[in-house]
């Protein structure tokens, strides 16, 4: 085997965006087996006694969506490494991908030590992630035909290195899966069930939303590198600003339809009008694609985009 040449001293290039994100990656890890759910079952109890077995239904639905959104990223990220040859890249990649595989951990483990704890109190029972039995129509064709959009999009990147290609596939995942889709679900649920009085009605749920603080954590972190690297493709102008707004115009209405469905099962219960849903979404979009596209504008440093907003903030 020929000795890998490499054209520069040291093989990893300190203080590029990849790096530093990586190193924060590092300084914020955590432990999803550690997190205490002792205190989340009572008071999801309370809030059935207070609003029947729908707020738990409502409850089970978020927390569905994102096991199976994170089971699925998961599964499907690891091509995109192959479509990105830098060595600082791959590393950040090496801790997207295994942070991953924490967060659809996490969401088992709730369900297993939370969620079942509260069906065999209540008498009824045991449910699963995989249950699909409460979702409406509308909502699993969009949740499905965004994960379908997106995995094709990040596997074409095992055998098209191009800019072009790989830019699709961050504008799918970094941009509309995370930075869309599941901000805007994490913002949803952490109003709900967070320490704030978002929706007082509520229980706050604090092994809950320990998680979600470190996932979101997490994601942001995630969000920030796709910024980085599609701000980069356009810069040096190997991507067109319009390949990166319509491949993400493409998948708005199918986001639409996720965080914010027409056929709402749960009004009836308090919450946040859809409507704050959808305008946090949107908001968050034209952000980031105005922080992309436009020369003069920076994308956020890493303590914003790792920082968990509620209603009201």
């Amino acid at each position: 085997m020929d000795q890998l040449e490499l054209d520069r001293d040291m093989q990893i290039e300190l203080g590029l965006e990849p790096v530093r994100y990586f190193e924060n990656a590092m300084h914020r890890h955590w432990n999803p087996a550690e997190i205490d759910l002792s205190k989340d079952p009572e008071r999801i109890l309370g809030m059935v006694d207070d609003y029947g077995v729908d707020a738990l239904d409502r409850l089970k639905g978020g927390l569905r969506a994102f096991q199976i959104g994170e089971e699925a990223v998961t599964d499907d990220l690891a091509p995109l490494a192959m479509g990105i040859p830098q060595i600082e890249d791959q590393m950040f990649i090496t801790t997207h991908l295994y942070e991953e595989a924490k967060h659809t951990y996490h969401f088992d483990r709730y369900w297993r030590e939370v969620i079942h704890e509260v069906e065999d109190e209540l008498g009824i029972e045991r449910t699963y992630p995989t249950d699909f039995e409460y979702a409406t129509d509308e909502y699993m064709e969009n949740y499905a035909e965004l994960f379908e959009r997106t995995e094709a999009a990040v596997e074409k990147c095992a055998t098209d290195q191009s800019p072009e290609t790989v830019a699709k596939a961050i504008c799918h995942y970094h941009l509309v899966i995370e930075g869309i889709a599941a901000q805007s679900g994490y913002f949803a649920m952490h109003s709900l069930y967070g320490d704030n009085d978002a929706v007082p009605e509520m229980p706050y749920l604090p092994g809950l939303t320990e998680g979600f603080d470190n996932i979101r954590a997490d994601e942001g972190r995630h969000v920030g590198y796709g910024m980085y690297k599609l701000k980069k493709y356009v810069s040096e102008e190997e991507v067109e600003p319009a390949l990166i707004q319509d491949t993400v115009m493409e998948l708005v209405e199918l986001v639409k339809g996720i965080v914010a469905p027409e056929d709402n099962q749960y009004e009836h219960l308090p919450g946040l009008d859809q409507e704050v849903v959808e305008e946090y979404a949107t908001e968050k979009h034209m952000e980031r694609m105005q922080q992309i596209v436009d020369a003069g504008e920076d994308i956020p440093g890493i303590e914003e985009l790792t920082n968990v907003e509620v209603a009201g903030d």
